[in-house]
């Protein structure tokens, strides 16, 4: 009597699992046709760079703008280096070198300085004459000239000039401006840079100015070669 009533409650404890993973079989089969027949379809969809290009595209004819952030899809940034080797030497053209001047002030300590004098004046003559009558005087008047020419040469020169203290003030005053120069340079190409990821990826009528005016301060700097670095993808 004792192992039929045990047979009993386990048959009556077991869950009836059976009718539950046939259900949920059907569902992943159901599932997984839907997902293949969407895969039939090839359905794509649109790529960003396509919509952006796209929108770029209708707001350069809205407003009418053909400069070169229209017109190119991609346009190629140059190194930041050879930007700023345009830009030093753009600035040397423009406030002058100042290793050229040391040299012409080291060659002109050699060279001695050389001064000349000339005077004019009337020379007057007088003596005592009895021809003339009781203490009379015979006078004669002429003009005389001459002629200095004077030639001094400092060897200390060759040790130490006192222009010197100029020309290093002069070479710090240049070396300071020229890092303000490459700072500003850094910082507007790198602007542009940024802006021009952002035009290209959402474009607005703001970013396009935006890149215009960075462009030309970057040309301003560079003596108009930042734009012939730029390389247009169309």
């Amino acid at each position: 009597m004792l192992p039929n009533l045990i047979l009993i409650l386990a048959i009556m404890t077991t869950p009836p699992e059976s009718g539950k993973n046939a259900e949920e079989g059907k569902r992943n089969a159901k599932k997984a046709g839907q997902i293949e027949s969407l895969k039939n379809l090839n359905i794509k969809r649109p790529e960003k760079s396509q919509i952006s290009w796209e929108k770029k595209i209708e707001l350069c004819r809205r407003w009418g703008l053909k400069t070169k952030y229209c017109k190119c899809r991609k346009i190629n940034t140059p190194e930041y280096s050879g930007i700023r080797r345009n830009a030093v030497v753009r600035f040397q053209k423009s406030f002058g070198r100042i290793k050229q001047i040391e040299r012409r002030m080291k060659k002109s300590a050699w060279l001695p300085k050389i001064s000349g004098e000339w005077s004019r004046f009337n020379d007057v003559d007088r003596e005592l004459s009895s021809e003339s009558g009781p203490y009379g005087w015979d006078q004669a008047i002429g003009v005389r000239q001459s002629w200095k020419v004077k030639i001094e040469w400092d060897p200390g020169l060759l040790i130490f000039d006192p222009k010197e203290i100029n020309l290093l003030n002069e070479k710090r005053r240049h070396a300071l401006q020229l890092e303000s120069t490459l700072e500003r340079v850094r910082r507007n190409f790198f602007d542009w840079k940024y802006r021009l990821l952002m035009f290209m990826r959402h474009p607005s009528l703001r970013k396009h100015f935006e890149l215009e005016e960075l462009e030309q301060m970057l040309n301003l700097y560079t003596g108009n070669r930042f734009s012939t670095m730029l390389r247009c993808y169309e």
